[in-house]
């Protein structure tokens, strides 16, 4: 089962640009002039405007001015210059600029600065074409770094052994890219340890899941007092606070999918019953919460999930949150056995399929 939507599809679009330039880009560093359109000139101007553009389009077919300084940088520069521009004390997205230009070029040394950076915290703002979102510098880097193993700046190999580096550097969990990697490592023991301590020590909410798929007697505690946290980081009027953490219960609600155990059976009643009283909706928590139940697959869970929706219904009618939740859950995991629950509390309308991105009558 996928989690939650996230930033990932945002970075890879990063990944995807590099690539699609070094397949129709040939550059050959040029000396360094003075005045209008020279390196330093440029090196000022995007230093000025603070925001990396991964396209030279934004979104009105027209070609961003930032596009422009940033490819004199890369184009322009000599090696020696670039490398000077990737260090952390350099603006951001003159960074990138730089470092764009070295992977363009082959640099060999492009691989050794990105793996002694990994603690750099430092972020830029990115446009893509009439989107711009913040991101760490450094997860661009190994964004970059990882995919150029198709365009032969790293072997295969080099990838792997950059991906463990990644992996068991502490700190290295606020990256995307980490977690995209936690989330297609097996269930090896010996990648157990870093993920106990990247949810203990540096708080990565995201590991809880796979953690889960050891299953071990230690992360049931851990999943019990996650599914707990469901009201934490709300307001007065049931919404989220922007200013606190909203816990991890949905990922704990993943974790159940993956290892529905009787333990946590009471933590998901008490998480039913606060879900009832809220004002506001968490609609993945809801589609998440009935999934999580479809897999206990039991006379309990068919009880458990009649009475929810019984309740729903009685309050707030048939067309509910509620019950289009678990209609969506049962068509991305479907059960036979509460089959009749859709009937039961069967209504005439359409809901909203992400897939198709469009609304779908109910049948």
């Amino acid at each position: 089962m996928k989690t939650l939507e996230r930033k990932t599809n945002r970075i890879k679009w990063v990944a995807i640009a590099a690539l699609l330039i070094l397949n129709t880009m040939s550059l050959s560093a040029q000396k360094n002039t003075t005045g209008i359109d020279s390196v330093d000139w440029a090196i000022k101007k995007l230093t000025k405007l603070k925001v990396y553009n991964l396209y030279n389009n934004n979104g009105w077919d027209s070609t961003p001015i930032g596009w422009n300084y940033q490819q004199i940088i890369a184009k322009r520069a000599s090696d020696k210059k670039l490398l000077s521009l990737t260090a952390a004390k350099e603006p951001p997205a003159v960074r990138l600029a730089a470092m764009y230009g070295l992977i363009l070029r082959r640099n060999k040394r492009c691989q050794d600065i990105i793996l002694k950076n990994l603690n750099d915290i430092s972020s830029c703002k990115l446009a893509s074409c009439d989107v711009s979102f913040d991101e760490y510098v450094e997860n661009i880097f190994v964004e970059w770094l990882q995919n150029s193993r198709e365009d032969g700046l790293i072997t295969q190999a080099d990838s792997v052994r950059n991906d463990s580096i990644i992996f068991f550097t502490k700190g290295s969990s606020r990256l995307e890219y980490v977690h995209e990697l936690v989330d297609r490592l097996p269930c090896n023991e010996k990648y157990y340890r870093r993920m106990k301590e990247m949810y203990y020590k540096e708080r990565v909410g995201y590991v809880l899941m796979p953690l889960v798929k050891f299953k071990k007697k230690a992360e049931k505690e851990l999943i019990i007092r996650s599914l707990k946290q469901f009201s934490k980081g709300m307001d007065k009027e049931g919404g989220y606070s922007q200013r606190e953490t909203i816990g991890n219960t949905n990922d704990a609600l993943e974790a159940v999918a993956v290892w529905p155990s009787k333990e946590f059976r009471l933590a998901l009643t008490q998480l039913r019953n606060y879900e009832l009283t809220r004002k506001c909706f968490d609609n993945q928590r809801l589609k998440l919460f009935y999934l999580a139940c479809l897999e206990y697959n039991d006379a309990w869970a068919y009880h458990f999930i009649d009475e929810t929706l019984g309740k729903s219904t009685k309050k707030w009618g048939k067309n509910n949150y509620h019950w289009q939740y678990f209609y969506e859950a049962m068509r991305e995991s479907p059960h036979p056995r509460f089959a009749p629950l859709i009937n039961k509390y069967h209504w005439k309308g359409s809901y909203w399929n992400p897939e198709k991105q469009d609304f779908e009558e109910i049948k």
